[in-house]
């Protein structure tokens, strides 16, 4: 089944959503038993391997944009926002790395879901798109993976996990994102991740988005968000790194790159890049205690046009137990693929303008953007 809910003729140009932690008590997934640390590993890996599949897979099918569906498992902010007239509450994943909107609806009744369900039939504000809309072209198989095309995107989803989905509110840029239909810029401020019931995270989106501070290129393929790392630097030491390893490169599956992301803790670095920044953190921890890491410089990336982001200690370092630090940073694998990822954007004002290619930072306590 394909729905829309239709676009009216004044559409909105501003939308503010508060932010909830997975670890919030305000979230359908908090658990006070969760060991937070090994599931941040976990979600890292997960993220990772979901945005190298769906590189991979716009590659196989060239005509295409691949927009595969990330795992709930591998998500770290919901929201709250509703849907059709009249409007029905959903609980959804906050997603940079997908471009639609997915909502569960009638007739899957027989599923499992968190919320009520939307039923087209009772909202005056849905229609079908036809499969030969220019926005979208439709395929089903009775068979137990679905390939669905929505304007020119393929996803391959399992019966299974299908049966398990949730909703997916997607930022990535696409002819069905809210993201193109609102000015094409949004915004979002995330405060310290340690505290899952900071109440001042939240996401705009459309002409309300801050874009203030510095700026950096951007660009958008197959729906995910690219920027250009040039360098680190730990402390006031450069880290001895060739840019060009950060570089995009126009090999089949294995293009590299830089993505900002926001679907998982820790941040991933191609191999060499992350090998010199762990060595350098490395030789620099044996000045320090490891039980605390209190007064380790701060790390800094550095993006083309001069834009930085600062990792201090809380952004840097993961605490996997009591007196054991672990380094936020993976090497990446198999793509070669770097995600600049939730935990190096903690206290940072992050703000997309797809329109005008750029992406900015600017360092800020999130309360200060409350209205």
């Amino acid at each position: 089944m394909i729905m829309s809910a239709s676009i009216p003729t004044r559409p909105p140009k501003r939308l503010i959503i508060k932010l909830i932690h997975r670890d919030s008590i305000l979230s359908a997934y908090y658990n006070q038993n969760d060991n937070v640390s090994d599931r941040a590993v976990k979600t890292s890996i997960s993220r990772h391997t979901y945005l190298q599949a769906k590189i991979k897979s716009s590659y196989w099918n060239e005509n295409y944009e691949a927009d595969i569906l990330p795992s709930i498992n591998a998500s770290l902010f919901f929201m709250n926002f509703s849907i059709g007239r009249p409007p029905i509450p959903q609980f959804t994943v906050m997603d940079s790395g997908s471009s639609l909107l997915w909502v569960r609806c009638l007739p899957c009744y027989k599923y499992k879901q968190l919320g009520p369900i939307f039923d087209p039939s009772k909202s005056s504000t849905y229609s079908d798109l036809s499969c030969n809309s220019q926005y979208c072209r439709h395929q089903m198989k009775a068979e137990s993976v679905y390939p669905v095309r929505f304007s020119g995107a393929v996803t391959a989803m399992e019966s299974s996990m299908i049966a398990n989905l949730l909703v997916f509110f997607g930022l990535g840029f696409g002819k069905l994102s809210l993201v193109s239909q609102l000015a094409s810029t949004f915004s979002y401020c995330i405060g310290n991740l340690q505290d899952p019931n900071y109440i001042h995270n939240k996401l705009v989106l459309g002409d309300g988005a801050r874009i203030e501070g510095d700026s950096t290129p951007l660009e958008v393929i197959n729906g995910c968000y690219y920027i250009t790392l040039e360098g680190i630097s730990v402390g006031e030491r450069k880290v001895d790194i060739d840019p060009n390893i950060f570089k995009r490169k126009k090999h089949i599956g294995r293009d590299g790159g830089v993505v900002i992301d926001t679907g998982s803790p820790a941040t991933w670095l191609v191999k060499a890049g992350f090998e010199a920044l762990r060595d350098q953190v490395q030789a620099l921890l044996d000045v320090w205690l490891t039980r605390d890491v209190v007064g380790f410089p701060a790390v800094t990336f550095h993006f083309a046009d001069g834009a930085d982001l600062v990792l201090d200690r809380e952004s840097l370092f993961l605490q996997a137990w009591p007196n054991v630090f672990c380094m936020a940073v993976f090497p990446s694998f198999d793509t070669g693929l770097s995600l600049v990822e939730i935990m190096a954007q903690q206290n940072y004002n992050v703000a997309f303008d797809v329109s005008r290619k750029k992406v900015t930072f600017q360092r800020i306590d999130c309360q200060l953007l409350d209205d």
